[in-house]
């Protein structure tokens, strides 16, 4: 069992190495120019990418997340250290302040960093993700975070009737309303924002890998106070 759990975190590290040299070549930089802006050791960086010594450290993310966020290249701490989440992405000028704005808040941020990890350490099989569309509108806001704990096979139809994080057997993780589907063991995941931009805001007979009932969710409530004010402005202004 030990050699498992051994072999599991190896794979992590490297994991998370392969996606921080995704994000490392989406910015366009070297090893060194990267370490020297960020104020990294390169032999310390080079293990991140690796996945010698236990890999990317929480710590190293964030240094690395903030200067590439001044480089136009926007990711989030989840889905750089766990996969979960948005993929990232180059964003324009116009965007730039609005993802600027985002790591302006490290109080905020660290606070609900914090809360995840005694989330993650006071439950087994603990699953968080930022919300990346329109789908659970107005209950989940975009960049929203929630959490909750994996059921998986049977044990998934005790959840019918709420709103979960799910992962579908093509990988794809997001959240929905939970609904019993036509067939045993098969469900229907459903959005709740009648005007959502979601392609599909109804999947039908879907196979689900686990469902977790939300049973933690936080707001960055900063992001909403400026755009309160940006809207007065604006009111103002006309």
């Amino acid at each position: 069992m030990s050699q498992d759990l051994h072999h599991n975190a190896v794979n992590e590290s490297r994991e998370r190495g392969e996606r921080l040299r995704r994000v490392r070549n989406l910015a366009n930089l070297s090893r060194k120019e990267l370490c020297d802006e960020a104020g990294i050791n390169i032999n310390t960086y080079i293990g991140y990418e690796v996945g010698r010594y236990g890999g990317l450290t929480k710590n190293g993310a964030i240094k690395i997340l903030d200067y590439i966020a001044s480089k136009g290249v926007y990711s989030s701490f989840d889905w750089l250290m766990h996969g979960v989440g948005q993929a990232p992405r180059v964003v324009t000028d116009i965007q730039q302040n609005y993802f600027q704005d985002k790591y302006d808040l490290p109080n905020e941020k660290k606070n609900i960093s914090e809360e995840i990890f005694l989330f993650r350490k006071h439950y087994n099989n603990s699953i968080d993700y930022q919300i990346i569309d329109d789908g659970m509108l107005p209950i989940y806001c975009l960049d929203d975070y929630v959490a909750g704990v994996c059921h998986t096979s049977d044990s998934i139809s005790d959840l019918i009737g709420f709103n979960c994080i799910v992962k579908i057997e093509n990988g794809d993780v997001f959240v929905r309303n939970l609904r019993q589907g036509r067939e045993v063991n098969y469900h229907t995941l459903s959005c709740v924002n009648p005007e959502t931009s979601v392609r599909q805001p109804i999947l039908y007979d879907v196979k689900l890998i686990f469902a977790a009932k939300i049973i933690w969710h936080r707001k960055i409530h900063l992001n909403e106070n400026k755009k309160k004010n940006k809207e007065k402005d604006t009111n103002n202004a006309t």
